[in-house]
């Protein structure tokens, strides 16, 4: 993009990713005046939902007039590609910001700050529009410290049918209680606490809850107490302590009613009589099920690892040696990258449309914490050599399967927001839909293959890398896999994981071969395990489209009957 001109803006630099789009700075050709530049991702661009949400959310906020919202000043297509053209705001984020800040900020500059924003959020909120992205990457400072909101992909429009579709891509560090567990239900007030979030970081440069995955992020939002806020600095006002802790609150109806009485409270203008109370530990409130047909997903205590970590001795380094030494640890982190790498690729040959995975060990279960009782105990097993399809199947070599009168054809031939998605050429390369586990096992068959097993599936999703949350890493990315939104996307739309295999996590639950059983992990064999001899329920892996974060963890299993057919699970084959 960099270089092309959209009508009369020249494309300058990327400035960086937002919810639904690259952004970048662009120049306008006659006027010399900096702008930006938003295009949508050429993955969401071929979905009509995201098309249309794309606009929608342009619309909306080009409606919205106030001096510190960043305005939306055109719309263009052009070449098949839709772009948002925005006013530029020559300033930092308030996440670089708070990088570059080493002295601590004063409460004064954390009240000049915080002013424009929550201005901004009162006058969204009265238009019935909710930001549900609020943090300090999409919070802009010019010059002289004013903050202004950007970044409304997220966004719903109360009343706003397709607004309302789509992801909650908002970050687990700032995400509210109920945004997790309910988020069809979350209201302006989820906002208000996403800023106090903001708030809290601004004053002790970290934010409130930490942890190694989102997973365990989301669960201390849920469920634990926030940490006091004087502990980290203790020259704030106790007024200051009274907001963080109401716009912090684990009930929506315990938090400010809004924003504009949330600022009057800072400002100590309706500050009376405060008590900064002690946040009681709340009870566990559920993370929303995949679906309305699953009763059970996720009803089990988590069990958290209870490994202890290793104490790292304190390296005293010579100030003259210190750049030799870190040269040196530099260049051994890339000797065992490459390493790693080519050790990784010889443990696969990819033939066609499969992948043969080498034989290898792995520890199978969570590793982390979190995770439910079924994930439990971690326990090390041993893979045989085999092969895996890079591919979930799709519509297109199912429908040769029913052609050769061996399958049945799909039941229901609509996707979630398709009416005909099976033997519609459109969606030929998505993954097939409606089938059973017995649909699942007969095309394999059919095919000269076999279902997965269950570790077999997980040691192929890990990609080689033993440690990871999900098949890239410790973090959900939904600009790596498609997770909760609103529709199947085609199969092979996002990179694919260190074993060349694609959608691992996310788009459709895949079959495996294994009866489910809760406590098999106890007594599973170490080599080549095949899951129980009997059982009520199969098992499925990997997350869909509609699933959070925590669905599509490498580790995570979830059960069905064998019979059912349902819009969130496909499958892929193995031998």
């Amino acid at each position: 993009m960099i270089g092309k001109t959209i009508k009369n803006y020249r494309i300058l630099e990327e400035l960086g990713h937002g919810n639904l789009g690259i952004v970048y700075l662009a120049e306008h050709k006659a006027l010399g005046l900096k702008y930006t530049v938003k295009v949508l991702y050429p993955h969401l661009a071929k979905n009509d939902i995201y098309k249309e949400r794309f606009v929608k959310i342009a619309q909306a906020q080009a409606m919205l007039k106030h001096p510190n919202i960043v305005e939306v000043l055109d719309f263009i297509e052009q070449d098949g590609q839709s772009f948002v053209i925005s006013e530029y705001i020559d300033g930092p984020s308030l996440e670089k910001y708070l990088q570059s800040e080493k002295k601590g900020i004063s409460y004064n500059k954390i009240l000049k700050i915080i002013e424009g924003p929550l201005n901004a959020l009162n006058y969204i909120h009265s238009k019935g529009i909710i930001h549900r992205n609020i943090k300090p990457s999409n919070i802009i400072l010019d010059s002289t410290m004013n903050g202004y909101i950007t970044d409304f992909g997220s966004a719903i429009v109360l009343g706003d049918r397709t607004t309302q579709q789509g992801a909650v891509v908002s970050t687990a560090f700032y995400i509210s209680p109920e945004m997790s567990s309910n988020p069809k239900n979350a209201d302006h007030r989820s906002d208000i606490y996403s800023i106090g979030c903001v708030l809290y970081e601004i004053a002790t440069g970290k934010p409130p809850y930490e942890g190694e995955t989102d997973y365990e992020i989301l669960q201390k939002h849920i469920n634990d107490p926030i940490p006091p806020i004087d502990i980290y600095n203790e020259s704030l006002p106790k007024k200051f302590i009274f907001v963080v802790n109401k716009a912090l609150e684990k009930k929506p109806d315990d938090r400010f009613s809004g924003c504009g009485d949330m600022l009057q409270a800072l400002k100590g203008e309706s500050f009376k009589n405060y008590s900064v109370k002690k946040v009681k530990k709340v009870s566990s409130t559920k993370i929303h099920p995949e679906s309305e047909r699953v009763d059970k997903i996720r009803k089990e205590p988590i069990q958290a690892d209870s490994t202890p970590k290793a104490i790292n001795p304190i390296i005293v380094i010579k100030r003259q040696n210190k750049s030799v030494i870190i040269s040196g640890l530099i260049i051994f982190v890339i000797l065992i990258f490459l390493l790693f790498k080519i050790i990784n690729n010889s443990l696969t040959t990819t033939s066609g449309d499969m992948v043969e995975i080498q034989s290898g060990c792995f520890e199978m279960g969570p590793n982390k914490g979190g995770g439910d009782h079924d994930e439990y105990p971690r326990h090390s097993v041993c893979i045989l050599k085999f092969k895996i399809d890079k591919y979930e199947v799709t519509n297109e070599k199912y429908i040769k399967c029913v052609e050769a009168g061996v399958c049945a054809p799909p039941n229901v031939k609509s996707s979630n927001t398709r009416k005909l998605y099976y033997g519609n050429n459109q969606f030929k390369n998505y993954p097939v839909l409606y089938v059973s586990w017995e649909d699942a096992k007969k095309y394999c068959e059919w095919a000269g293959k076999r279902l997965p097993t269950e570790a077999e599936w997980e040691f192929a999703s890990r990609g080689g890398d033993k440690s990871q949350v999900f098949p890239w890493g410790n973090h959900a990315d939904q600009l790596k896999a498609n997770y909760n939104s609103n529709d199947t996307v085609e199969t092979g739309s996002y990179s694919p994981n260190n074993y060349g295999l694609y959608d691992m996590s996310g788009n459709v639950w895949e079959w495996v071969d294994d009866w489910y059983d809760a406590n098999y992990y106890k007594d599973s064999p170490s080599s080549d395990p095949k899951g129980p001899s009997h059982g009520i329920d199969k098992v499925v892996r990997g997350g869909s489209w509609y699933g959070e974060s925590i669905n599509i963890r490498v580790a995570n299993r979830l059960k069905f009957p064998p019979d059912i057919k349902s819009h969130l699970i496909g499958f892929r084959c193995a031998k």
